[in-house]
């Protein structure tokens, strides 16, 4: 009788090891995308270039092509398509399979006016953003400017309305929305000058045209350099040293003035863009591959000598930042006239009202993998 009972418990002990083994196997096949990992890529990805050739868009997105083809076994080919901000770029994207082999590298905001200024009915919640860089605003003036602190600018800005004149990149441009933010939220009363691009903006402030202008570090870092504009303060909230001919400390203009927060936010911001129909498996590997090439010395070096921060963002983080740059962004074409169709009609909340999620879209998209 007692042989028996053993017997049984054995068995019972048998039978509950080999359960046991057959579910963590499960559990392990499951959990693991190796099997998908595996089969893609099996053959070249393009990775889509909303604008031109020779702009820091297309420097950025071929570094990162060239890093991750290494890391993934299969050629990158960046491919160039111009037009309506990256629209074209994005919609090129978004009618190709979702299958991992076709992405969009552009910038954070650049969807955000797709809809209202009626290029293409595309939004951030239709893709995954994977981050990459960025670069802050920082007021210059010509390097024999009478202002030689940013306090000297904004208190004279405010005793002489409409007297102090600022250049853009172009009405409607981020550097024109961005100034705008900057000069409210100082209270300054100002004239703003559009031109043909962010070089010429600078070249204007150079020749005397205008007084200053707001512009990203990486797009005239040169000129800077070169000691041809001065650097009054930097969009940050620690002091920039600036490698100039005769080096100086430029200030963190959100300790200066911490009113400037929000007008911080409105930047570029560079990244990867995958379409949110991908297979979980295969966003996963790509994000692999976008992180893997974030850690390698050419490509940390080619973002540092451009004067690019690296910002790795994914998940709900990267979310609300493209949610909240969309309002930012919306809103300001809309406010300038730049745009005829209002953000409220796409549900997007101003910044002040900004809530996350933000509006029906962002609530409904497909979650990110594993996030």
């Amino acid at each position: 009788m007692e042989l028996k009972k053993t017997s049984k418990s054995i068995w019972i002990l048998v039978l509950s090891t080999i359960l046991a083994i057959a579910i963590t196997s499960l559990a392990v096949f499951s959990a693991v995308p190796a099997a998908a990992s595996t089969t893609w890529p099996t053959r070249p990805v393009n990775l889509v270039i909303g604008f031109a050739a020779g702009g820091t868009s297309d420097i950025l997105g071929r570094v990162l092509a060239r890093e991750m083809e290494e890391y993934l076994g299969v050629n990158v080919i960046a491919v160039n398509v111009t037009g309506a901000s990256a629209a074209i770029a994005g919609r090129t994207v978004l009618e190709s399979p979702a299958d991992g082999y076709t992405l969009l590298s552009a910038v954070v905001h650049n969807p955000s006016g797709w809809g209202v200024m009626g290029f293409a009915d595309i939004f951030w919640t239709d893709f995954y953003g994977l981050t990459t860089g960025t670069s802050p605003f920082c007021v210059v003036v010509a390097r024999d400017a009478r202002w030689q602190t940013i306090e000297e600018l904004v208190d004279e800005a405010r005793a002489n309305p409409n007297t102090i004149r600022w250049s853009s990149a172009g009405f409607g441009s981020i550097g024109h929305l961005a100034g705008e933010l900057f000069v409210q939220a100082l209270g300054m009363e100002t004239q703003h000058i559009g031109y043909d691009g962010g070089r010429e903006a600078v070249l204007r402030v150079m020749g005397g045209d205008v007084d200053f202008n707001l512009a990203g570090h990486s797009d005239i870092a040169d000129l800077i350099e070169a000691g041809e504009v001065r650097v009054l303060g930097f969009m940050t909230q620690e002091d920039v040293k600036v490698h100039a001919v005769e080096p100086y400390i430029a200030p963190a203009l959100l300790v200066r003035y911490p009113e400037l927060q929000v007008a911080s936010e409105l930047r570029s911001v560079w990244g990867v863009f995958i379409p949110r129909q991908t297979p979980p498996e295969v966003v996963a590997r790509i994000t692999e591959a976008v992180e893997h090439a974030m850690r390698q010395p050419r490509f940390i070096e080619a973002f540092e000598s451009r004067h690019l921060d690296l910002i790795a963002l994914k998940g709900e983080e990267s979310d609300v930042l493209s949610a909240r740059l969309e309002s930012l962004f919306a809103w300001g074409l809309y406010d300038k006239g730049v745009a005829s169709t209002s953000p409220a009609e796409f549900q997007i909340p101003r910044i002040e009202d900004f809530q996350w999620p933000p509006h029906d879209r962002a609530r409904d998209a497909n979650p990110w993998p594993n996030n």
